[in-house]
Formats: structure tokens, sequence, C-alpha cells
């Protein structure tokens, strides 16, 4: 990435960009983030951030002007990314003033940098004040690690409860489902299930590949998110419901008939399938519409 500069007044140039080195291929910290949108926050963030690292870490504002276009990714996965990433120790989140900012970790190290031609940072610098993550402030390392087995515990029941496929070991699973935990609600872990389950059960949509439960949250989670539409992104456009069905076959079998009504003639259209044009039947009237 080619660093540029805009001019500003005073002569002072604010950076349209920053590095993206080879080495962010190959980091640990930025491999270890539960998501691929995750990482994508972190690298699309490098830009925005100012001549010393740092950059707001309000989520509504970094949602508003790092991906503003993404309607996936909601100020609420936006939060949760970001204490992911000050937990895997990639920025620091801290806060000055009533305000809330970010600081990247070695930020200096992966830039080149002219201080001398661009603006002063007007972020306040690192203060003693972090920014813990609400889900687990107040509670010791003992109580979060209890809680976390059992929301894993939780989300392994109501997967097999569902049925698509049933596993017997969650130690296999405990790794991608504590990734999965700290980013996503439960209860919005259990919809998404329900939406996957709902779509490959119903004759509406296409879709029937049954992922185990490891494979649907790393690979297919986000596509069954209700935010994501997937009852319309899955739907069988060539499928008809029993009410389209009957009216296409009405609309197939209508006929055009003569009636006498007060001695004239009135020239109708009728159904003639069966059993609407049974005229030994006085409860069915060949004359009824349908539809």
């Amino acid at each position: 990435m080619v660093l540029s500069l805009a001019k500003l007044n005073g002569g002072y140039m604010m950076a349209d960009g920053r590095m993206l080195k080879k080495a962010i291929s190959t980091s640990k910290k930025l491999s270890n983030l539960s998501t691929d949108s995750a990482r994508l926050l972190y690298t699309w963030l490098l830009p925005h951030l100012d001549v010393e690292g740092r950059f707001y870490a309000d989520p509504d504002i970094v949602k508003g002007t790092v991906v503003p276009r993404l309607k996936n990714m909601t100020v609420k996965n936006v939060e949760s990314y970001l204490f992911e990433m000050q937990e895997l120790g990639l920025i620091i989140l801290y806060r000055s003033n009533g305000d809330t900012y970010l600081q990247l970790k070695n930020f200096e190290k992966h830039q080149s940098l002219r201080k001398d031609r661009e603006k002063a940072s007007e972020i306040p610098t690192p203060t003693d004040t972090p920014v813990l993550c609400p889900a687990t402030a107040g509670r010791t390392p003992e109580q979060d690690k209890i809680r976390e087995v059992k929301l894993r515990e939780d989300i392994y029941s109501f997967w097999n409860d569902a049925g698509i496929i049933q596993h017997k070991d969650i130690g296999k699973f405990k790794t991608v489902l504590s990734a999965t935990l700290k980013v996503y609600e439960p209860d919005e872990i259990k919809e998404t299930i329900t939406n996957y389950k709902t779509i490959l059960e119903s004759d509406e949509h296409y879709y029937t590949h049954k992922y185990t439960l490891k494979d649907f949250l790393k690979r297919k989670f986000d596509d069954f998110r209700t935010i994501n539409n997937p009852f319309e992104n899955f739907k069988n456009k060539d499928f008809k419901s029993d009410k389209e069905i009957q009216k296409d076959r009405h609309t197939k079998s209508m006929g055009d008939i003569d009636i006498p009504v007060y001695g004239e003639k009135r020239h109708i259209q009728v159904c003639q399938c069966h059993p609407c044009f049974l005229y030994g039947d006085p409860s069915i009237s060949p004359y009824k519409k349908h539809g």
C-alpha cells in the first residue's frame, strides 16, 4: 500500500492510507481472531489511524467510518471484535475525558512515518483507564471459566436437540464454541441454528447440505444469520405452494361458455377442472371465482 498525503491548512499533511506489510499474513495474533470479519475490520481500520496509530473506539463511529456498507457487520459485532483485538494484544482500548479511543500496538514498527509532515494527533495518549468488555467486567477469571463452560454446553445441547447431525463428544467443539461465543450472544447463535434447521427441512428452500457443528460455526454460520436474510437467499425460485399449484391448474382449465341470463346469452369464463365443473353437484358452482 502506498502512503499518500493530503495537504491541510497550515502546511500539515494528513495520511490518506497506511502501510500493510507482508508480515500481516503470518501474524499469530491476527490469525487467532475468531472470524474473518474480525480480521477484515482490523485491516480496514489501519488507513483510518492517525500519525500515532490512534482512532476513536466508539463502535458506532468505527462502524460508520470503517465499514459503513457492510450490513452484516453490526455495531454489536464491531464492539465484540474490538474487545477481542484487545484481548489478543492487537490494540489498547482506553477512556479519556469521557470518550473511548484505541491505540494500535507496535504501530510505528510497521509504518514509515513522516511526523514532521503529518498533522499531529488530536486523540489523547493512552491512559491508565482501560475499557473492559461489559460481558466480563466485575467477574473473576474463575467465574468467567465456569460461565463459558455452561454456555458451551448449552449451545452444544441445543445443536443436538435440533437433530441436524448428532454429536457425542463436546470436547471436539470447545475451541470453535468458545470462539463463536466471543463474538455472538447465545440467543443469536441458537436463532441461527434454528434458521439452518428450518431451511434444511423446508421444501421451499433448496439448501440441503448438513454440516457438523464445527463446520457450520466456522464456515456457514454467517450465511444463516437472520440479518443476512437466509430464508430469501436460499429460497427455491421454482417452488410453488399447494395454493399456487391449484391456482395454476384453474387458470389452465378456464373455458369460454355462453349461459342464458334473463333470456339473454352472456359470454363468460369458467373453470372446467374437476371437481369445479360438476353440474350434478349443487354444492359446487361451475361459475365460482377461483384464487
